[in-house]
């Protein structure tokens, strides 16, 4: 039994977090629920939820808590002994936060780059380990994928079978042998061919950019280097999946229309995308040429992960967590100029320490950009590439095997 303490019906990444890594546990543990908020109903509920929420065990005091942090404030819960999983995207970890964190036992983080900011930060090495967040491959997959052929997922155990094995022997036995088959297994097996995108000669290109309407995110150099790299002849556009949550009356399109023109932009060119659920986000990115986040920080970047698992070709910036994933042979790496000192005073207090965070090359962004356009052939193998790796070696299974060895290892039992 676990108990998994988080915000688990929220939207956006925590809420996504949370369920993916929540039901890819359950197959492999009973999880209690120790949600934050009131239960919400969930339209398109990720794999494992509905049999969590069906099987509805109650939090065991004496059982392991996960908790998903959700900042420096943390709500009470249960359990013997505690793990914080968080994700951070800057440099810096301020003091307030670090002190929060001092009530878990242990802390989990997505990539070992957040690993090292955290030990930078004042946090004991000995408590963090590396458990990172993943992506359903038969639910983020290229429409004309047959993914019953080419992802091999492993069987749902029901939860009683596993509930008296000893973990520490056979599921880490089970994740070795996993990944050792993984590793070994030639390159030209697993790769698959290039995604067929839509042919119709009247439908422009796409670029879609998914990523909360915020300066950390690289909205406005994603725009700018649009505006930079097409001209009014070129059937290009620009899709923007940056809805806000977080900012009362928040309207997309007029954000648009706002902040399109100051950026050399033409705001008719550029499409705003309201959130639809995982299956309109699916279908949003599976109609889509190429994924385009210039992104200063990230602790995973979940979206990115889910735009590789579709077989998009991805221009991402060459910094923070996402290069757990993301490397040159799967994706378009943008440079970074410099490293500048985090400045967002909406989402980040400027008395505090937040460190520093990428300025990505904006002129490398354009260059990018136009190289993906015209050359898309190669763009396509790219994201074959991309779609072949996010679906054997980053998927939810995968993080929850690799959370129970390490589970097993910090609390025998």
């Amino acid at each position: 039994m676990l108990n998994f303490a988080s915000y688990f019906f929220a939207p956006g990444g925590w809420g996504t977090h949370a369920r993916s890594f929540a039901g890819a546990l359950h197959c492999l543990t009973p999880i209690a629920l120790d949600h934050w908020h009131p239960p919400q109903v969930l339209t398109h509920p990720e794999t494992g939820v509905a049999e969590i929420l069906a099987a509805n065990f109650s939090p065991d005091t004496t059982a392991p808590t996960i908790a998903i942090v959700p900042g420096a404030k943390i709500p009470p819960m249960v359990g013997r002994y505690k793990i914080g999983f968080f994700v951070w995207e800057t440099s810096h970890i301020p003091q307030h936060f670090c002190q929060a964190l001092d009530q878990f036992d242990a802390l989990w983080v997505p990539s070992l780059w957040q690993r090292q900011v955290a030990i930078q930060s004042g946090l004991a090495a000995d408590r963090i380990q590396v458990v990172p967040e993943g992506v359903d491959p038969l639910l983020f997959c290229p429409a004309d994928h047959p993914v019953h052929q080419s992802v091999n997922r492993p069987v749902n155990r029901p939860v009683h079978q596993s509930v008296n094995r000893p973990v520490h022997q056979s599921v880490h036995q089970s994740v070795h042998q996993s990944v050792h088959q993984s590793v070994n297994r030639p390159v030209h097996q697993s790769v698959n061919r290039p995604v067929d995108r839509p042919t119709d000669p009247d439908r422009p290109f796409h670029f879609v950019t998914v990523g909360k309407w915020e300066r950390r995110k690289g909205i406005d150099l994603a725009i700018a280097a649009f505006a930079r790299a097409f001209g009014p002849r070129d059937r290009v556009e620009l899709v923007l999946h940056s809805h806000n949550g977080y900012q009362p009356g928040f309207e997309l399109r007029e954000a648009i229309a706002r902040a399109a023109p100051a950026l050399g932009a033409d705001p008719s060119r550029i499409r705003p995308s309201y959130p639809q659920g995982r299956s309109g986000l699916v279908q949003l990115l599976r109609g889509a040429d190429a994924f385009l986040l210039p992104t200063r920080g990230e602790g995973w970047g979940l979206p990115i992960l889910e735009a590789m698992a579709c077989g998009l070709p991805c221009i991402v910036t060459d910094w923070s967590g996402l290069r757990a994933y993301a490397h040159p042979g799967n994706s378009y790496l943008i440079p970074v100029k410099a490293l500048v000192p985090v400045d967002d005073p909406a989402f980040f207090d400027p008395a505090l320490n937040w460190g520093c965070w990428a300025e990505p090359d904006l002129e490398a962004i354009v260059a990018l950009m136009r190289q993906v356009y015209r050359d898309r052939a190669g763009a396509r193998q790219i994201g074959a590439i991309a779609r072949a790796e996010a679906a054997e070696f980053w998927t939810w299974e995968r993080a929850a095997h690799t959370a129970i060895a390490h589970l097993s290892q910090l609390c025998p039992c």
